[in-house]
C-alpha cells in the first residue's frame, strides 16, 4: 500500500488531472498539484492556499529528511449515519462504481493528499449535484509529498487501501462537491468507499459483513437496496 502510494507521488505529469481545479464560490482552488503548489524557493505559494501555508511549514519542518510526522485529514462536516448499507445507500447523494485511471500528488483545500482520477461505469445515485458526465476525481488525504525542505506528510490510517490504477471501485458520497466543475468528491475513506484490489474487495467497516464476492456483487446489493431512492432535503 505505500508503495502505490509513493509511486503516485512520484508522477511528474499526469495529463488527465489538471494542475488546478478552482472553487465554485470566489476563494483559492479546491485542487492544486505538487508541481503547481511551490515557487521557485521551494516554499508554498500564499496564493493558491488559505490560511495553511504556515500549518503545513511547520509538519514540514519536523520531516527534514523523511516522514516523522503525519497530518491526518479533518473530518468532514457531514453528521450522516454511515452505519450499514441502508445508511450508506440512503443518505449518500452521489454513488457510483469506477475505474481508477490515474493519480496525482498535490492538495485539496489546503490538504495533502492524492486525487484520483475516475472512469464511471455506473452511476447508482445523482442527487447530490455531481457532475453526471466526463471525469470524476476522489481526493484521498494520504501521501507523502516530497519538497526544497522536507517532506509533507499525511496519513488516513483506513483499513481499506489505496487504490492503483487499474482498479475498480465503489465511492459513497454524502456532501455536494464545491469545485466549479462539480467533480471532486470528498468522503471518509474508512466509511463511504471499497475497492477491488489484486482479486480481492476491501470494504468500509460498517459493511463487511456483507463479503461481496467482487465489485460487482456489491452493485448489485447497492441497486437492490430500499433505501437507494431516499432523498433528504436537509442536505441540501
Amino acid at each position: 500500500m505505500n508503495a502505490i502510494a509513493l509511486l503516485l507521488c512520484a508522477v511528474v505529469t499526469i495529463p488527465s488531472i489538471p494542475d488546478v481545479i478552482t472553487r465554485l464560490r470566489p476563494g483559492p482552488p479546491v485542487w492544486v498539484s505538487a508541481r503547481s503548489a511551490f515557487n521557485a524557493d521551494g516554499d508554498l505559494r500564499d496564493d493558491l492556499f488559505d490560511g495553511r501555508v504556515e500549518f503545513l511549514k511547520k509538519s514540514r519542518d519536523k520531516n527534514v529528511d523523511r516522514c516523522n510526522e503525519y497530518l491526518g485529514t479533518p473530518p468532514l462536516e457531514d453528521f450522516t449515519s454511515k452505519d450499514s448499507l441502508d445508511s450508506l445507500a440512503g443518505y449518500s447523494l452521489t454513488i457510483v462504481k469506477a475505474r481508477v485511471v490515474a493519480g496525482d500528488a498535490g492538495f485539496d483545500n489546503g490538504k495533502p493528499g492524492i486525487l484520483f482520477a475516475l472512469r464511471v461505469d455506473e452511476t447508482y445515485k445523482s442527487i447530490g449535484q455531481a457532475a453526471t458526465d466526463g471525469t470524476l476525481y476522489l481526493f484521498i488525504g494520504d501521501a507523502t509529498i516530497p519538497t526544497a525542505k522536507g517532506y509533507i506528510c499525511a496519513k488516513t490510517f483506513s483499513a481499506v487501501p489505496f487504490p492503483a490504477v487499474g482498479d475498480d471501485v465503489i465511492v459513497f458520497c454524502s456532501v455536494i462537491p464545491i469545485d466549479d466543475q462539480r467533480r471532486i468528491l470528498h468522503i471518509e475513506p474508512s466509511q463511504q468507499f471499497a475497492v477491488e484490489h489484486a482479486g480481492r474487495v476491501y470494504l468500509p467497516r460498517a459493511i463487511k459483513n456483507l463479503a461481496p464476492a467482487n465489485i460487482d456483487d456489491l452493485g448489485a446489493l447497492i441497486r437492490a437496496n430500499p433505501h437507494l431512492g431516499d432523498s433528504h432535503p436537509r442536505l441540501y
